[in-house]
């Protein structure tokens, strides 16, 4: 992976799932990839992916955790520290709450309104918060990672920042 980044030099967005420990690619995409501004994530968003993110990606632009898994504390590390931050996707993603080893609990009451907060110096913030919809729903009986194969043609693209909705 490290040696196929080091290759696109104009890499500018990527779309990946969720890895334990995501440093060694932000540190590539960082050194290699001048232009990159926007990430989709895949499947969920914990501390060690925040911090890493905030570390090497500080100048980060978009970036999108629709249909993720969310640890609260790890998506107000984006927040705070992604300073550049300009659009941020949540939609259809369910707050969890660490509790054993690679184990997460849902949680269904957050603090919205400190996550409301912080996001409001977006330019855009797309989000579910009034109540969990079907795609919230199908997140979360999907277990992290929505399985589009299996709901109607075009919902994977629904409620994506257009830029990553390719």
């Amino acid at each position: 992976m490290r040696k196929a980044i080091r290759g696109w030099n104009d890499l500018e967005s990527m779309t990946m799932p969720t890895i334990k420990d995501p440093t060694y690619v932000f540190q590539e995409i960082s050194r290699n990839c001048k232009n990159f501004k926007e990430l989709k994530i895949m499947g969920h968003l914990d501390k060690i992916f925040a911090f890493s993110l905030a570390t090497y990606l500080p100048n980060l632009k978009v970036l999108s955790v629709r249909c993720s898994m969310l640890v609260k504390e790890a998506l107000i590390i984006i927040l705070d520290s992604l300073k550049y931050l300009e659009v941020l996707n949540t939609s259809h993603s369910c707050f969890v709450i660490p509790y054993e080893e690679g184990r997460y609990r849902f949680i269904s009451n957050i603090d919205r309104n400190t996550i409301g907060e912080k996001a409001s110096r977006l330019r855009q913030f797309i989000t579910c918060m009034e109540k969990p919809c079907i795609m919230c729903q199908r997140t979360r009986m999907d277990c992290e990672i929505a399985k589009w194969y299996k709901y109607e043609e075009g919902n994977w693209k629904d409620d994506e920042v257009s830029s990553l909705a390719l």
